[in-house]
């Protein structure tokens, strides 16, 4: 078996230490197949994280700063990266071009500045309010999240070419969608089976939001990218996070 696509998904998407391997074209375009499995590793901890603060009685705030944290000492805050160069470039009201050129830039913008903060205030502050039923859909949601971003990745027209992006996501599209679908089917079906009004939250909150954001796609950017596939990640995760917060109370 060839773990090559597996040690890139990790190398590349996380800061999980992982060994040396040949970055060639066919190992790379297949490591898409794998990245659901750092959303599983992320929601491992952070279920874990919660069931601690829980047992323990540790103060709301500081259960949700940490719990907040988990995911990007586990990413790197990649993808709070993109959702940031992404906001960047959504309020330039610049032409796709130039759009693409922002998402490139290395600088932080103020539309950046600002929404990144009030994402990470908003997240840490979901995650203090989950109650028990919504602990492990919550833990559940990185692995949907990064299932949902892997299927637009692998099936929508790239915004360039010859990106990073395209070279990851050249593989085997159709395995790809199809076991990225059965993640979020199996996950969908045990949130479902603990808490239904989180599922169907869930659901209600990322259908219209995953049709805006191919929309927004091609009308201001031409197609995907890796930025605008972490800004999915990272909306689809705090809309999951609301799900969670208020669908558990139900």
């Amino acid at each position: 078996m060839n773990l090559a696509p597996l040690i890139i998904a990790f190398a590349t998407y996380s800061r999980i230490p992982v060994p040396m391997v040949q970055w060639s074209d066919e190992n790379r375009h297949n490591a898409l197949l794998y990245f659901p499995l750092i959303g599983l590793v992320i929601g491992a901890l952070l279920f874990l994280w919660l069931r601690i603060a829980r047992f323990a009685h540790l103060n709301p705030f500081l259960t949700g700063a940490i719990g907040m944290m988990i995911p990007l000492l586990v990413t790197g805050g990649i993808h709070m990266d993109g959702f940031m160069d992404t906001c960047d470039a959504i309020s330039s009201w610049q032409s796709k071009e130039k759009r693409l050129n922002i998402l490139k830039d290395p600088h932080i913008g103020a539309f950046a500045g600002m929404w990144g903060s009030a994402y990470l205030i908003l997240f840490a502050a979901l995650l203090s309010a989950i109650p028990d039923k919504g602990i492990l859909p919550a833990a559940l949601s990185f692995l949907i999240s990064r299932s949902l971003s892997a299927i637009f990745s692998v099936s929508m027209k790239k915004a360039r070419p010859n990106g990073t992006l395209a070279a990851i996501s050249g593989g085997d599209v159709r395995l790809t969608q199809w076991i990225c679908a059965l993640n979020i089917g199996i996950a969908l079906m045990i949130i479902t089976c603990l808490a239904p009004f989180v599922s169907l939250l869930m659901l209600l909150l990322l259908i219209p939001f995953s049709l805006l954001f191919i929309r927004m796609c091609h009308t201001k950017f031409g197609g995907i990218t890796g930025d605008l596939a972490g800004y999915f990640l990272s909306v689809a995760e705090l809309l999951m996070m609301v799900s969670s917060a208020f669908g558990g109370m139900l």
